[in-house]
């Protein structure tokens, strides 16, 4: 059923990824999910000076964000590296990757970062 969902978002275009991933983040923001709890809980630890409003608002975010981060997984998984390049529209840092020096490189693990590879 995984492999099936993730090939399913494989196919759609990112826009539509992201819309429905949108939409299930949007789905989230709205049940008691433990996702919804577990984001609650490190929003008001994290952003205890913000209202509950601007809170809310922040957790919502959030979960969109990674409702669209789940949608994206299959179609950056199942499409080849020089496809999922074309969306690259920014990057910064470039010259201390080609530099001799040693680099650490940083990555949230939020997402699909798994193209940074």
């Amino acid at each position: 059923m995984i492999k099936f969902i993730l090939t399913f978002f494989s196919i759609l275009p990112l826009r539509i990824n992201h819309f429905i991933g949108a939409m299930i983040g949007r789905y989230l923001s709205l049940t008691n999910s433990d996702s919804k709890k577990v984001v609650s809980k490190n929003i008001q630890t994290c952003f205890p000076d913000l209202s509950d409003m601007e809170q809310q608002n922040l957790v919502k975010r959030s979960l969109i964000e990674t409702g669209k981060g789940l949608s994206e997984s299959g179609f950056i998984w199942f499409n080849s590296f020089k496809n999922n390049a074309t969306y690259i529209t920014k990057t910064t840092g470039m010259a201390h990757l080609k530099s001799d020096l040693p680099v650490i490189l940083l990555v949230p693990h939020f997402g699909c970062w798994e193209i940074t590879g």
